[in-house]
């Protein structure tokens, strides 16, 4: 929500940015602190993915209900958030692709996850079936 927040903060600013005539440094400051604290969020939200990933994933890799667990509650987030953007972009100035950017790059590691666990999966029924 601080993402959310902070997103239509920066677009509310940027009317007002777009009437004047010429920026002061004090408005090229704040249009590059508004900047700084988006990337922050998406940086951590990336951060905390990763953190939660390499604490359930890696260790219990052997343990199927823990990983589906994972993947059920990543993936059922994920779409929670892509939901609630979406809904958010109707009633904000923020366009859906500024709601859901934080998503991206966790998504993608989610899906490399993912194949990971199923090229495991392939690899114990080789295995087995020895």
């Amino acid at each position: 929500m601080g993402y959310i927040l902070l997103d239509s903060y920066r677009l509310n600013k940027s009317d007002y940015w777009i009437t004047k005539s010429n920026l002061t440094q004090e408005d090229i400051q704040s249009i590059s602190q508004l900047a700084a604290w988006q990337s922050i969020f998406e940086v951590m939200f990336l951060a905390l993915f990763i953190i939660v990933a390499s604490i359930i994933v890696f260790p219990n890799r052997k343990d199927k209900q823990m990983l589906k667990r994972f993947l059920f509650v990543h993936i059922s987030l994920f779409m929670t958030i892509l939901l609630l953007s979406y809904s958010l972009a109707f009633v904000t100035p923020s366009p859906i692709g500024n709601l859901t950017q934080p998503l991206i790059t966790p998504t993608l590691l989610l899906g490399i996850i993912l194949i990971y666990l199923g090229l495991l999966m392939i690899k114990e029924k080789r295995y087995k079936s020895r």
